[in-house]
């Protein structure tokens, strides 16, 4: 009887550590596609500037972007800065508008004792793809809940940040 309250006990535990195995593997498939693709992905893990547009497009600052409404593959917005005024965790571009909004609210949450970095801005198509696709594979059709579709993401706009905070030492 013990062995079978011990296995009906410890299945559950040995499922969890089974798919922990299964996601680890994912991340480690994931980060190598990452680092044998940095310069294909996105300029901004380097030290170029923000990408530039490759052609031009009519004004997009207050477009629609969801799971209906997308964009092109090629967009890049034209106004493109690096977030220099404010707490991030790596080098990330972001609109002009967008960016000294964003200035604002940080001020505001510090002087309000609330210490804010942000973790992502303007993402192009390649590097959204291989997040969705990531998280695809981890989570399936559930992804679709938290993970724009490629061509599909606010963050390919330029207006979109991901933000942490101090609490959790600004992981994203």
């Amino acid at each position: 009887v013990s062995g079978v309250l011990a296995y009906a006990f410890f299945r559950p535990i040995y499922a969890y550590r089974s798919q922990l195995a299964s996601v680890a593997a994912l991340e480690l498939d994931f980060l190598s596609a990452l680092e044998a693709n940095v310069g294909k992905l996105t300029e901004l893990e380097s030290d170029a500037p923000c990408p530039k547009p490759k052609e031009s497009y009519a004004e997009t600052f207050l477009v629609r972007v969801d799971k209906n409404s997308g964009l092109r593959a090629r967009y890049v917005p034209d106004d493109l800065v690096v977030l220099d005024k404010v707490r991030t965790i790596k080098k990330i571009c972001l609109r002009k508008e967008a960016a000294l909004a964003l200035e604002g609210m940080f001020k505001s949450a510090e002087k309000a004792g609330i210490f804010l970095g942000a973790t992502s801005g303007f993402r192009d198509v390649k590097l959204q793809e291989s997040l969705f696709n990531y998280w695809n594979r981890i989570e399936g059709r559930r992804a679709l809940d938290f993970v724009a579709q490629p061509g599909h993401s606010e963050h390919q706009l330029g207006t979109t940040v991901d933000l942490s905070g101090r609490s959790i030492n600004y992981r994203g």
